[in-house]
């Protein structure tokens, strides 16, 4: 986990109470983070751990901003729609920051297919839709 948004909620949550808030470019981390240990930096190169990760993180994302207390969000943006091989092209090996897409395709952002975030996503928000 790279930061913590239940700490980060908690924290504005009690310094600055009533203030709207939406939050921007969030998503499962895709990225090889130096506090990883070999072993995760491996599993996230491969898209099945990747894919599975993501999906069962935007629920529990979402489950956390709910229970945030006092917490006047107004708005999430998930980073982001598409991903973007090009990045991990033009790099020749891994990069997270081609992967973070609700939807893969190839660089041109052609040959969409909706990833298992797309689904979790959209379940989530049907769940929430409901409940109101």
């Amino acid at each position: 986990e790279v930061s913590s948004i239940k700490l980060l909620m908690d924290d504005v949550s009690k310094n600055i109470p009533d203030t709207d808030l939406m939050i921007c470019e969030t998503n499962f981390w895709m990225n090889l983070h130096n506090r990883y240990p070999e072993e995760r930096k491996e599993a996230l190169k491969k898209a099945e751990n990747r894919n599975k990760w993501q999906a069962e993180w935007i629920p529990e994302f979402i489950d956390t901003l709910i229970n945030c207390k006092n917490l006047h969000l107004k708005a999430v943006i998930f980073y982001e729609l598409l991903d973007e091989p090009n990045l991990e092209k033009d790099k020749g090996s891994y990069h997270g920051e081609a992967h973070f897409g609700f939807i893969e395709c190839d660089e041109n952002g052609g040959n969409q297919v909706r990833k298992p975030a797309f689904y979790s996503l959209q379940e989530k928000i049907k769940g929430i839709k409901g409940n109101n």
